[in-house]
């Protein structure tokens, strides 16, 4: 019985990353350079909506995971989705890492978001953004660490 929970646990995803439509591809490259520097699973907010029920594999998936990376974009934040489900990870009280390209996407967020010690500034989704991302999840993990 002990086997299948290990098993499980190391299913589910460490980091949940949520992105618009349009920076789908610039997220699965994030995706996989977390994967590959960490080992950590990660899922993207688009994997979940392939599935057959998006809504419950969404709060699934947000509630198993440790960190929830978001990637503000100007295309993404007005992307009506990508708000409700950062307000869902926030209501779950996940450790939100917010990752903006341009300053301007953060009026209109809500002060926890703007606010956090995790909010991340890149000046475009690369790969060196992915490793500025990768050393602030490692932060976030190491910080959840430390609390338990």
């Amino acid at each position: 019985m002990a086997k299948d929970t290990v098993s499980k646990a190391k299913d589910r995803p460490g980091v949940y990353i949520l992105h618009g439509p349009a920076d789908f591809v610039e997220a699965r490259h994030l995706r996989n350079h977390l994967v590959r520097e960490t080992g950590i699973q990660a899922v993207l907010s688009e994997d979940v909506g392939a599935k057959p029920k998006p809504l419950a594999s969404l709060r699934q998936e947000l509630h198993h995971a440790d960190i929830v990376v978001v990637l503000l974009t100007p295309s993404a934040v007005e992307c009506g989705p990508l708000l409700e489900q950062l307000g869902a990870a926030w209501a779950l009280e996940k450790q939100i890492v917010p990752v903006f390209t341009e300053r301007s996407v953060l009026n209109g967020l809500p002060q926890s978001v703007v606010q956090s010690p995790w909010l991340t500034e890149v000046t475009q989704l690369s790969d060196s953004a992915s490793e500025t991302i990768v050393r602030r999840v490692r932060q976030v993990q190491e910080s959840l660490l430390i609390a338990n």
